[in-house]
């Protein structure tokens, strides 16, 4: 079974997620709405809101676009880099990989 990240990646996913929806709605716009004009899935705006899809740089850009939010996208997309790099720090190894004291992959050979 999966371990979940750790809490403060958690939190920074629901930051960023938090700060998406409040552009959204401080742009008037439903989910449906915002979802229609970037011609995308009615559920991805509900997924990203939700923290069940993490937004990619140019979902971002799009959602900003969309939202007449250009201003906000370099912030938000720095807040996303960062926890993508907590995450990649968090990611287990399997449990049969050998590392190193400092945690390196031993590779095979």
């Amino acid at each position: 079974m999966a371990r979940s990240p750790t809490p403060a990646v958690r939190e920074a996913r629901h930051a960023i997620a938090v700060r998406l929806r409040d552009i959204r709605r401080d742009a008037n716009l439903s989910g449906t709405a915002l979802a229609r004009a970037a011609n995308w899935d009615r559920t991805k705006v509900y997924k990203i809101e939700a923290t069940t899809t993490a937004p990619s740089e140019l979902d971002i850009r799009t959602w900003c676009a969309v939202c007449d939010a250009e201003e906000q996208i370099p912030d938000l997309i720095a807040m996303a880099r960062a926890v993508e790099t907590m995450y990649v720090e968090w990611r287990p190894t399997p449990r049969h990989q050998r590392v190193t004291a400092s945690g390196v992959p031993v590779r095979p050979g």
